[in-house]
């Protein structure tokens, strides 16, 4: 038994109760507890900033229609839930994007000073941006959105909000499935929550 709990412990799950066999000790077994949130608070703007893509979205661009994937690329503060974000053909293009919101903060002087983003291949960019610029910067595990909380919960509610007022508008079920007008209202989503008082 002794055994098995070790086991479980180095699985990063724990055992409660007292069990007679392994199957039984397997099924019982409950994933152990980790931290979602940081013991220290950001406490000015652009003090802690996540970074994290959603998509592809699959659309039509042009007269001819031709389809298109895009991405969305968002830049999220900490402290006030603000959010910058764009769209992009590649998940590479995720650089590019950030060095624009790099020079936006700049010009409001409040620079970055902290960014969180899963480690995936087109973040490698960013991080090695962010060393040149005395940007720190931590990697999260890939698929793990709950270590990202705060760019995964941007990307929720600026997309629920697109959705409420596409309904308001009084869009036909074909209109709200439109792509391009869905990442329109995405965009008007963003600016009255992000840039309106």
């Amino acid at each position: 038994m002794s055994r098995m709990r070790t086991k479980a412990k180095v699985l990063g799950m724990y055992l409660s109760g007292k069990f007679h066999c392994d199957a039984c000790s397997t099924v019982k077994a409950k994933s152990s507890a980790f931290q979602r949130k940081t013991n220290d608070p950001a406490k000015q703007p652009n003090e802690q900033m996540f970074l994290d893509t959603t998509g592809p979205f699959k659309v039509r661009i042009g007269q001819r229609g031709r389809l298109s994937i895009l991405f969305l690329f968002g830049l999220s503060d900490k402290y006030s839930s603000k959010m910058l974000f764009g769209f992009d053909l590649e998940k590479s293009d995720i650089i590019r994007m950030f060095e624009d919101a790099y020079q936006v903060c700049n010009g409001k002087n409040l620079p970055i000073q902290n960014v969180t983003m899963d480690n995936r291949g087109e973040n490698l960019a960013v991080a090695t941006f962010c060393r040149r610029n005395n940007i720190r910067f931590k990697f999260t595990p890939p698929d793990t959105p709950k270590l990202n909380g705060v760019i995964e919960r941007g990307f929720a509610i600026r997309l629920e909000k697109a959705k409420v007022l596409m309904k308001n508008a009084n869009l036909n079920a074909t209109s709200q499935s439109n792509k391009i007008i869905l990442m329109e209202a995405i965009k008007t989503a963003a600016f009255l929550y992000d840039e309106c008082p």
